[in-house]
């Protein structure tokens, strides 16, 4: 039996359960399968068009530049339209 690995599993076990442990697992996998929902379902990206980890790695990276893009440019677009919302108030 490994000592110190075991030493290790009882900490990060201890670490998980935790009440700030519940917290950021919770945040984490909410954000993360988020982000893949929204674009495999909004880009219709369903599989990698490359072949090959550096290929893909690419395509990934790629996909997402455009989808922080989209959201970045809704931002903008609702940050003017609150401008002109005030502006005209």
């Amino acid at each position: 039996m490994n000592t110190p690995l075991e030493e290790y599993k009882r900490i990060a076990s201890v670490n998980l359960c935790s009440e700030k442990g519940t917290k950021l697992r919770k945040h984490c996998c909410a954000e993360v399968e988020a982000v893949f929902g929204l674009i495999k379902g909004n880009s219709a990206f369903r599989r990698f068009l490359l072949r090959g980890i550096k290929k893909v790695n690419i395509e990934w990276e790629l996909i997402a530049i455009a989808h922080n893009l989209k959201r970045l440019s809704e931002m903008i677009s609702s940050l003017v339209n609150l401008k002109e919302f005030i502006f005209y108030q």
